[in-house]
Order: structure tokens, then sequence, then C-alpha cells
């Protein structure tokens, strides 16, 4: 009861940022005038001369009428394998959340305590180093190799401090391997497999609606399993939730069950790839005086100082990305002491802690992703990015704040 203060001005700031967010939301969407809508009539403009391209024109007038929530939709519809790569994005973020929700936070709280946030933000830090130096030549690997194989390598070192903590069991000494486990696997998180294996089964035409439904609807497959143990276990407390309180790592089990599940999906993705212009093919051919490894290396330092538009984004993206991880790292640590959960908390209190902290997000990111991606593919990727930057830097801030 000493904690219901702090409980109900989270709850207040909570709704707060939820009624701001679903308002800006609001004032993004295109009104009932927006000139988009008025290319509905262009077909009928057409020439008789210039019927081969009205297909096209109405493919991409109707897309643009369906609005930014439709549109997802009927591209999965229309398009199965983008809802495969989908299906086994979501399952592998299940994974890895259900691991971390359940069990690795419960362990962190317990043995680090008010150490907490810096542990994290020093592994954090470190794993960032890995995927940046590693990320480059592990993509240029994935271009080459069949696209799921790298998935598989991609979404197995994601899961190795899961199945570490699963064959350790769950103390002080396992947490410290599932540490090193995590920067283990963390080589080929910068590359982005998932997205890449979307580019190669989605059209030049589609991509920008393709890459929202795949944030969208992989959000939502990783809310479901992971809210669904939440619901029944800790909220609706079915027989057997007992058990499970007091023996956390039995979701292991079920964390492995949805990696294997990804795996599977992956696998039944046909071998097919949709081809598009090789940035690195405009690149100044360089004889490097060094081995081809070293080269796998400086290719992409040589990509991003060779393109101007690169160079910004990529310093935007490693600022944005840099703090975000140690606000990620600092929140654990900050909600856990604002409750009083330091360092005499259970087990549940913690699961309680991550799941709130978790869910509502994952729930409240799925119209925006839709909506930035029907802004991209309504206005231009580019343009869109320059006003979304300042506006993510600026809620980065606020919730440093």
């Amino acid at each position: 009861s000493s904690h219901f203060g702090s409980r109900r001005s989270i709850e207040k700031l909570v709704f707060a940022a939820c009624l701001l967010y679903f308002c800006a939301l609001g004032c993004l969407l295109p009104p009932r005038g927006h000139p988009e809508r008025s290319r509905v009539r262009l077909p009928m403009l057409l020439d008789d001369e210039s019927s081969d391209n009205e297909e096209g024109v109405i493919k991409m007038v109707s897309e643009k009428s369906d609005g930014p929530f439709l549109a997802p939709v009927r591209l999965m519809c229309r398009n199965r394998e983008i809802g495969k790569v989908v299906l086994a994005g979501g399952l592998q973020q299940a994974a890895v959340a259900v691991a971390n929700i359940f069990c690795i936070s419960v362990l962190q709280g317990e043995f680090w305590g008010i150490n907490q946030a810096s542990y994290s933000s020093i592994i954090g830090v470190i794993i960032n180093i890995i995927a940046t130096v590693a990320g480059g030549p592990f993509g240029r690997m994935s271009d080459k190799i069949d696209r799921r194989i790298a998935f598989m390598i991609f979404a197995v070192g994601s899961f190795l401090p899961s199945w570490v903590m699963l064959f350790m069991g769950m103390d002080e000494r396992s947490l410290w391997a599932c540490q090193v486990a995590l920067i283990l696997g963390s080589a080929p998180t910068a590359a982005n497999v998932p997205m890449a294996m979307l580019t190669d089964v989605t059209p030049p035409s589609d991509r920008e609606i393709a890459t929202g439904a795949y944030f969208a609807f992989s959000s939502f497959v990783s809310f479901v399993f992971n809210a669904v143990p939440a619901l029944l276990f800790n909220v609706l407390n079915i027989p057997g939730s007992a058990t499970l309180k007091q023996n956390p790592h039995l979701f292991l089990y079920y964390s492995f069950a949805l990696a294997a599940a990804s795996l599977l999906c992956m696998s039944i993705i046909p071998k097919k790839r949709i081809e598009s212009e090789d940035p690195g093919e405009n690149l100044p051919k360089m004889r490097l005086p060094c081995c081809a490894v070293a080269q796998e290396f400086i290719k992409p330092i040589v990509l991003v100082a060779h393109h101007s538009r690169l160079r910004p984004l990529c310093v935007s993206a490693f600022l944005l990305a840099f703090s975000g991880t140690l606000v990620m790292a600092v929140g654990g640590t900050y909600y856990n002491q604002s409750l009083g959960l330091l360092p005499y908390g259970t087990s549940q209190e913690f699961q309680e802690v991550q799941l709130l902290t978790m869910l509502p997000g994952q729930l409240l990111v799925l119209p925006g992703y839709a909506l930035t991606a029907y802004l991209a593919k309504s206005g231009g990727t580019l343009k869109l990015m320059r006003q979304l930057i300042p506006v993510t830097s600026l809620l980065l801030l606020l919730g440093i704040l």
C-alpha cells in the first residue's frame, strides 16, 4: 500500500503519453480532401495508347485510397510471402521477449539490484560496438548466401541467452553467462536480416507499405505471444500459475518452442530474390592492400563516405540508438527502484514491472508503423525522415527528463 502513490503517478504519465500519441497520429492522418484521394480519377484521363500503364496506375491509386491501415492488409493478402516473413520475425521477437520478461529481468533484479542500470549500460554499449563492427560483413555475407540461412544465424544469435539459461539454470552464474551469450549473439543484429528477407520477396513499388506491415504485424505477433502467458498466469491465475511463479525457468521452454516455430516458418519461404539496384555498383573500384576479410569491414565505411546523404543519416541513427540504449538500460532500474522493489522484490513483481513497461509500448506503436509507411509511400521516404528524426529526438528527450 505504500507504493500506491508512485503507481498512480506512473499510471497518469502513461495515460497522458497515450493521449498525446493518438493525438499526434490524428494530426498526421490525411484529411478527406487530401490531394492523394483525388488521384483516383487519373485512370479515366489516360489515352487509349497508354492502356498498357493503366493497370500500374490503378494499382498505385488503389493503394493510396485504401488508407494507412488497410493498405498493409491488402498487400499481405496479395503477397503471401510477406506474411511468412512477418510471422517468422514476430515469433523471433516473441521468443526473445519471453525470456527477457519472465526470466532474465528477474535475475537482474535479484542479483544486480541497484547496479542493474550500470551493468546494463556497459553491456549495451559493448553490444552496439560489436554490432556496428560485424554488421557490415554479415550483411555482405547474407547477400551472397541463401537469405534463409542468414536469418537462421541471426535468429540463433538472438536465442543464445535463453538457451544458455535453459541448460545452466537460473542463478547468478547463468546470468553472467547469459550476458556473454548476448554479446556474442549480437554480431549479426545490425545487419537486420529480416528486413533484407522482406525486400527479397517484395517488388520495389510495394516496399514502403511492406516495411510498415512488417514492423506493425511482427510487433503484434510478439505482443500476442507475450500477453497470452501474462494474461493466463499473472492476471487470471489459472491452475498451475503458482508452479510457474515459483519456477519461472519453465517459461524458457515456451521461449524455445517459439524459437523453433520461427526457424520452421522461415525455412518454408521459397528461395527467390527480386533483383534491385546494388548501391555498391556505383562505388569507385578500390584495391585495398589487405585481405578479403578486412575489405568486408572497410566496404561499409567506403559506402558511407561516398554517399553524402548517408553520412548525416548514419550519424543521426547512431546518436538516437546510443541514447535509446542508455535510457532503456536505466529505465528498468528506475521503475524497480521507484516501486521499492530493490533489493527485496519477488520474481512476480519483477515480471509485472517488465510486462507493464514493455507490452503497452508494443501495442501503441502498431498504428504508428502503418501510418509512417503510408506517409513514406505518399510523400517520399527522405522527406518523412527529415521530419521524424527531430520528433523522435524530442520524444526521447522527454523520456529522459
